[in-house]
């Protein structure tokens, strides 16, 4: 028979930390998803199966309390050649995210950018860090550097 998944679990989760396997947009729903988002940490590593759309949509859900997010072998698959990567979208909205680490095929120079201009807690003593895992040619030391000096977007 068919398993039915619950729209979230009953538990409260503030790390997920998932590592070499596949997993689906529902099944990271479900885990992330509760009727107040708590998660915290999120570590994909070596994760295959989610879509690009799909984790924008999770990302987004725990825009708000996400303070840690790495991602690392870890592919997501577009609908379109176009789309915007998930975490340029959502970006703006993670106000909590103080440490991301992430291989360049999830990131632009425009993430970076967002990330320095909506999030304004240096004043707090927080400091924030970015660590690109593999970068290629795409994601320029000249595109970082526009990035980190851009004031607002």
């Amino acid at each position: 028979p068919a398993h039915k998944y619950e729209p979230h679990l009953e538990c409260k989760i503030e790390e997920l930390c998932l590592d070499t396997g596949a997993l689906s947009d529902a099944h990271l729903t479900r885990f992330i998803s509760s009727p107040t988002p708590f998660l915290q940490v999120l570590k994909l590593h070596g994760v295959r199966g989610l879509s690009n759309a799909g984790f924008a949509r999770c990302l987004s859900y725990v825009s708000k309390t996400l303070a840690h997010l790495s991602i690392i072998n870890s592919p997501m698959t577009c609908a379109e050649p176009g789309e915007e990567f998930a975490l340029d979208a959502v970006m703006p909205k993670m106000e909590n995210l103080k440490y991301l680490k992430v291989a360049d095929i999830h990131v632009t120079a425009l993430s970076i950018a967002r990330m320095k201009a909506y999030r304004p807690l240096s004043h707090l003593g927080v400091q924030r860090s970015i660590r690109i895992h593999r970068a290629t040619d795409e994601l320029r030391l000249d595109h970082l550097e526009q990035a980190v000096n851009t004031r607002t977007l």
